[in-house]
């Protein structure tokens, strides 16, 4: 028809250049013995422009303290970014190098990641508390007793900041409820306190959050009416009258 063609004519996408590839993330920072570290890889042009499909052979190799060698997991995308992850053992620096092909990635320095134990946390079936003021008390005198903060392993835990809690009810005929003072002792243990205020069978339950604390039993606890006071002077005059008579 003598009209001319219109043909768009595509840039054609350079292939990836492993000097100008790059990668970023918190896995080449720090990490947590036994917890999976990640990080993200990004392919890039000799102009250092991503590219924005995958294909490419990354592959990443950690060495790591007493001679651990650990070769990353690397999922490709399909972008032009890939995400690595890896779990190293055991706390320490460790040192993480990133390839494509066979070419080590940027400028061929490696990673230095440092890596650190594990948090330790407050396991309920295995927290425990004791002291007089789980077993028995005094009507209107303070009853206090000791919380210990164990982990999944039955070891107790050096630091404080868990949210410990313990209510007592009074004798079944009463109304009687009562929250204890807590108070964290930062290193592990927690002091609780409470005043009974009448005598009678009390039933103390102590909580991990929500979670009640070792076998989940409350714990029971005899409350026993004050003695009566003596008054040494009322004695004296009553035994004086006695004499006199």
């Amino acid at each position: 028809n003598g009209q001319p063609w219109t043909v768009f004519v595509r840039e054609q996408e350079q292939s990836t250049d492993p000097a100008m590839c790059r990668a970023e993330g918190a896995g080449l920072e720090h990490g947590v013995a036994g917890e999976l570290s990640t990080f993200s890889v990004f392919a890039c042009d000799s102009t250092g422009k991503q590219r924005t499909k995958g294909g490419d052979d990354f592959k990443v190799y950690i060495s790591g303290p007493g001679g651990v060698r650990i070769v990353g997991e690397v999922a490709d995308n399909g972008d032009g970014t890939y995400t690595a992850a890896y779990a190293p053992p055991v706390p320490g620096d460790y040192a993480v190098l990133v390839y494509c092909g066979n070419t080590p990635i940027g400028d061929s320095t490696p990673w230095t990641v440092h890596v650190t134990e594990p948090v330790k946390t407050a396991d309920a079936s295995h927290c425990k508390a004791e002291g007089k003021g789980t077993q028995e008390g005094c009507v209107g005198e303070m009853s206090g007793f000791t919380i210990i903060a164990c982990d999944s392993d039955g070891m107790q835990l050096n630091r404080g900041g868990d949210d410990f809690k313990a209510y007592i009810s009074g004798p079944a005929e009463s109304n009687v409820r009562i929250i204890a003072e807590i108070h964290d002792n930062e290193d592990g243990t927690y002091t609780g306190i409470y005043t009974p205020t009448i005598p009678g069978d009390y039933s103390m339950a102590v909580y991990l959050g929500q979670t009640a604390i070792g076998d989940g039993k409350p714990f029971d606890i005899k409350v026993t009416a004050p003695l009566p006071s003596f008054d040494e002077d009322d004695h004296s005059a009553r035994l004086a009258r006695l004499r006199a008579s």
